[in-house]
């Protein structure tokens, strides 16, 4: 049905990588402008970006920071910036 609608519309079809780029900057301007949480917002990048998209090296910092979470929890603070930094690299807006 889905399919029938779009081309109705002529709405285009994205591949599954331009789809998993797109989901990466929705989930990325997310966490910076703060309407999601830090951790939630960058396990959705992970979910949705790092197999679809073949496991690319520009997410390799957050599949690192993500594990940190969970093996160093005393350092969570740190890391919770540290991923915030992650986003704003992604959306081209590092600082």
């Amino acid at each position: 049905m889905w399919n029938i609608v779009r081309d109705e519309l002529g709405v285009r079809y994205e591949d599954e990588e331009e789809a998993a780029r797109f989901l990466l900057k929705y989930w990325a301007q997310e966490i910076v402008d703060g309407r999601i949480n830090v951790l939630t917002g960058s396990r959705l990048m992970y979910r949705d970006g790092w197999f679809p998209l073949g496991q690319p090296m520009e997410l390799y910092e957050l599949l690192y920071l993500l594990d940190l979470w969970d093996d160093i929890p005393q350092r969570r603070e740190q890391t919770a910036s540290e991923l915030l930094g992650c986003a704003r690299k992604l959306l081209g807006r590092e600082s």
